[in-house]
């Protein structure tokens, strides 16, 4: 391990640093893998919209109801006065 020590006894501790390397281009193989796995991904983002929208909006959709079925039996029940 590489270090150093100054005058007063401290020492400082470095790494060794890995050796480097050049990367090798993908081939044809992988990258069909790479459009393949980037449609499917794309697939599913957008299905999560879509769950999303249709699930956010069955809430006002309920509510909507059950206030027109409220409206609609006060307006059948007799005034009170």
């Amino acid at each position: 391990m590489r270090y150093t020590e100054d005058e007063t006894g401290l020492m400082n501790n470095f790494a060794v640093e890995p050796k480097m390397y050049e990367a090798e281009p993908p081939t044809g193989t992988e990258k069909r893998n790479y459009i393949i796995l980037g449609s499917v991904a794309a697939t599913l983002v957008v299905g999560l919209f879509a769950v999303a929208a249709a699930v956010s909006s069955l809430p006002l959709a309920i509510s909507r109801k059950v206030a027109e079925e409220q409206i609609a039996e006060v307006r059948r029940s007799p005034k009170r006065t």
